[in-house]
This record gives C-alpha cells, structure tokens and sequence, in this order.
C-alpha cells in the first residue's frame, strides 16, 4: 500500500484525510460498508482508499456524494486499473485506491 501511496501521493500523502466524507460506499444491499478513507488534493479532486479484511471477497457499490461513479479502482497487487462499473470485487485481505 504505501508504493501505492507514493505512486499517488497527490492524494494518499499530500492530500487531505476527509474522513467518509465525499463518497458513499455500501454493500449490494445497500448496507453501509468499511473501512475506507477518502482523501481530498489540493486540486479538490478525490481518492479513495478501501480495505478488504474478510477471508472472502466482498462485493461494493461506491459513488461520489454528487451520485457520480469514481472512474477507476486499482487493487494493491495489480497494477493494471480496472474502470468502475456498477460493483466493485474486493479479494480477500485486500485494499484498493479508487480515483
């Protein structure tokens, strides 16, 4: 996570931690899920950094306050992006950064 953090540190160290603020993410049931963190830049744009500690994937929804989707999402061990589509597959023991 942190060469993730250093790679985009425009958010994830330059950035500052608002908290949930920002962006809502929910189960498929719509139940409030966490752990996450968003963080704000300097430019106001967002990122998002979610945590996996269950033995098994979990599926998310994640939206921007406003109801718009985040663009992107990249899992801590793969470097290829994925685009967002309506859920999100987080592994087992994993976290990503969404942007």
């Amino acid at each position: 996570m942190d060469k993730l953090r250093t790679e985009y540190r425009k958010w994830f160290w330059d950035g500052e931690f608002i908290d949930n603020q920002g962006a809502n993410i929910t189960y498929q049931d719509g139940q409030p899920y966490h752990p996450y963190s968003v963080f704000k830049a300097k430019d106001s744009t967002l990122g998002i950094a979610i945590a996996n500690y269950e033995d098994c994937s979990v599926y998310v929804h994640v939206e921007w306050n406003d109801g718009s989707k985040p663009d992107k999402y990249r899992l801590i061990d793969n470097q290829d992006w994925n685009i967002v589509s309506h859920i999100i597959e987080l592994p087992a023991r994993s976290a990503a950064i969404i942007l």
